[in-house]
């Protein structure tokens, strides 16, 4: 049975949630009724009173703070939709902002902005608030969530004739809500809800991509192809026939033994609208990887996902919503280098010029402690992202001193085990905030992993971003030449002369439309690249590009005159790039087939 999350009597409060989902479902979604009081919430006249609000409001994540002139009983209703948005998110250890005080908090200060007292009741207990399931990231947009409830609910109670609620199986239902709600499935609310509407039958799975990974590993032909029109019905059946092989309902998804399995698939190769989902949930997050891979774009995403929620967005959408990020002050951005030092990342001494034209030194705030001050002074915890290009840089042990500590999830600002400490210059009391982020780039061209600091590495969760030669299947059919293949050979090569930090990313080919592309590429990236690689060293450079001379050429240089036998070889060589590349020379560089210089 899918309600079922783990043994007794760790898990036995997903009772007290379920609980308080079917009182949400029995008062106010079959009725027009309230979860804690006697009051008509959930008509059809404040949902969409509500629904319009929040519409209003546009981008926020506390679209309440202009509620406070509506009537008592749609600000009601707002405080007990944020209960139910907030009834499936798991309470995570370290992470204050969904602990079910935070979430409790939160519904009083609404629910007061309508002139009464809170209500007191079991559902907001902290066994009802503890949650069952991650929707992706800790900060999600709830406003968002609040207006795919107000929707559901509105087209619910206004169809003339929608399906029976209360069916089971309730597949007609969530074809019926699939069919009138724009793009349900990628939302987590959506998800969110099902489970908590038929936990007999749904899975605690907010994330889409899980879904269909775990219906890629344990479902059949005929299952797969119904995964993208009805994935829990499809989950439903696997479940049941996993029952009866390991002998008990005592099964879930994301734990041992079903997780191990459906894990070990990669997710569907990452295209440039699909978010990122490794390592969401750490707080201090360093992607890594050699030339070429995409990591200032993977930065972006990462940004907007950790600030906004994970969801498809286009490569624009990306862009736009980064730069108002910027602007909104939520996220700073800073390049390390190897003058790079504390002063300028947590605080320094500046000299200043007082009043009686002397000099006296100030202390100066850095980086680190401007977002950390405007992410502790976020009235609702929202999301603050510090990235730190090129982290590997700088000589971090000296720009981050005493603060190193500091950025362990557990010893964040409300977490078990918080530290605070003293700073030297300004002698302030600080400590990081757990809704600050810490996000770094690493090119490993420059510099392996392995040479890190250690205490940097432990305190970091690494990500990495390779290669990925399928990402070039358009490039390839656009520009006729077999891109995958090239670049998949080329590292191979590179991987056995050197290593699998100094490769070649699959970011360089994206963009080729043309043959003209690709062999541009060629010349003003990857040869002075592999050059660089190898100091020069052209037989290696050329035993990479194939063997031949397709793609560089050398130039016999003259001998100096009057030079005795003095150890120089008979030969030297001026290479260069060839202007014009040979029409096969990609066919070539993958058969390991080289043309001579006279070809």
């Amino acid at each position: 049975m899918a309600r079922w999350i783990g043994p007794r009597p760790e898990y036995d409060y997903i009772d007290d949630v379920l609980a308080a989902a079917a009182a949400w479902k029995d008062r106010c979604l079959l009725a027009d009724g309230s979860v804690f009081t006697d009051e008509s919430l959930w008509t059809v006249d404040n949902v969409q009173e509500l629904e319009q609000l929040l519409q209003a409001s546009g981008p926020s994540r506390w679209p309440f703070a202009s509620f406070e002139n509506q009537p008592p009983s749609v600000i009601h209703l707002a405080a007990e939709a944020y209960w139910l948005a907030f009834l499936f998110v798991e309470s995570k250890e370290n992470q204050a902002y969904t602990s079910p005080d935070w979430k409790r908090r939160n519904f009083h200060q609404i629910w007061q902005m309508g002139g009464s007292d809170v209500p007191d009741s079991p559902h907001l207990s902290d066994r009802a608030l503890r949650g069952v399931g991650s929707v992706g990231q800790a900060h999600w947009r709830y406003d968002l969530a609040l207006r795919y409830l107000m929707e559901m609910v509105r087209l619910w109670k206004t169809e003339p004739s929608p399906v029976d609620v209360q069916q089971e199986p309730p597949w007609n239902f969530i074809d019926w809500l699939g069919s009138k709600v724009d793009s349900p499935r990628e939302r987590p609310m959506h998800h969110a809800i099902l489970y908590l509407l038929f936990p007999d039958y749904v899975e605690r799975i907010a994330k889409l991509p899980h879904k269909q990974r775990i219906i890629e590993w344990f479902g059949d032909r005929s299952q797969k192809d119904r995964a993208e029109t009805g994935p829990d019905e499809v989950i439903y059946e696997i479940r049941k026939r996993l029952e009866e092989k390991e002998g008990t309902e005592e099964l879930d998804f994301y734990l041992a033994p079903l997780k191990e399995r459906w894990e070990r698939l990669k997710s569907p190769p990452v295209k440039q609208e699909e978010p990122l989902s490794s390592g969401r949930q750490s707080l201090n997050v360093i992607l890594y990887g050699p030339p070429g891979t995409g990591k200032t774009y993977a930065t972006a995403r990462w940004c907007v996902d950790l600030c906004d929620g994970e969801k498809q967005r286009t490569d624009e959408q990306i862009r736009v919503r980064y730069r108002e990020l910027v602007t909104a002050e939520r996220i700073e951005f800073v390049t390390f280098h190897q003058s790079y030092g504390y002063e300028e990342f947590v605080e320094g001494l500046r000299p200043e010029t007082g009043s009686d034209a002397g000099i006296r030194l100030t202390a100066t705030d850095g980086v680190l402690k401007r977002i950390a001050r405007r992410a502790r002074e976020s009235s609702m915890g929202e999301p603050h992202v510090l990235v730190i290009d090129e982290i590997n840089r700088a000589n971090v042990s000296k720009v981050m001193g005493e603060l190193i500590t500091l950025l362990e999830e557990d010893k964040r600002q409300g977490a078990a085990n918080e530290v605070v400490v003293t700073l030297p210059h300004s002698g302030e009391r600080f400590t990081l905030p757990a809704n600050l982020y810490l996000l770094g780039t690493m090119n490993t061209a420059d510099r392996s992993i392995a040479l890190l600091d250690t205490a940097l590495r432990r305190r970091f969760q690494f990500v990495e971003l390779a290669p990925d030669p399928e990402l070039l299947v358009e490039a390839a059919d656009a520009t006729d030449v077999d891109l995958p293949a090239v670049l998949r050979v080329m590292n191979e090569r590179l991987e056995w002369l050197l290593d699998r930090d100094h490769l070649i990313g699959h970011a360089w080919f994206m963009a080729a439309r043309t043959r003209e592309d690709v062999d541009e590429v060629m010349r003003r990236k990857i040869v002075p690249l592999l050059a660089e690689y190898f100091y020069e060293d052209w037989a290696k450079v050329r035993a990479v590009l194939g063997g031949g001379d397709d793609f560089v050429r050398g130039q016999a240089l003259r001998r100096p005159p009057r030079l005795d036998d003095d150890g120089h070889e008979d030969e030297r060589l001026r290479w260069s790039v060839r202007d014009e590349f040979t029409e096969d020379a990609y066919d070539r560089l993958i058969d390991g087939q080289p043309a001579t210089d006279d070809a």
